[in-house]
């Protein structure tokens, strides 16, 4: 519940496509953290680091639901309970499709691999949020400034 809260606090000061850039990055990261935890030797510290990891990914992944849902609502204000729905549609597929890719990591014997799968996945989800971002920024007309400039 505090990630809901921080990343609601983020989005308002910084918008939600900047945390959603830092999220899917910071997720990323983590990943690789952890994979080389997991290929390090077992002792109690480790587990301790390993612990911590996995505790960071929970409290960073959990912050881009709240992001997301931002975007959607201001980007089609009047069908919001749709677009919600949608939303968490494709999340749950989102699930499924990584639950199935990393079975098939796993089946393959790649299980201190995983975490390096699933931080190449978080980094094409940034660079899809990123290109979505730009698609979705308001472009000046031709031969006209950009709103808010003065000219010259």
């Amino acid at each position: 519940m505090l990630d809901n809260l921080v990343a609601g606090r983020l989005a308002d000061r910084f918008g939600p496509l900047p945390v959603i850039s830092a999220v899917l990055g910071a997720v990323a990261v983590v990943f690789m953290l952890i994979a080389v935890v997991a290929h390090l030797p077992p002792s109690l510290s480790g587990r301790w680091v390993m612990l911590g990891l996995l505790a960071a990914w929970g409290f960073i992944g959990w912050q881009f639901a709240p992001a997301q849902q931002l975007v959607l609502v201001q980007r089609v204000p009047e069908a919001v309970s749709v677009t919600l729905s949608l939303n968490a549609s494709a999340l749950y597929l989102g699930v499924s499709a990584g639950a199935a890719i990393g079975s098939l990591a796993v089946s393959a014997g790649a299980l201190r691999s995983l975490s390096l799968l699933s931080a190449l996945c978080a980094l094409l989800g940034l660079v899809a949020a990123r290109a979505g971002q730009r698609r979705s920024t308001p472009r000046p007309a031709a031969g006209r400034p950009p709103q808010g400039t003065a000219d010259a």
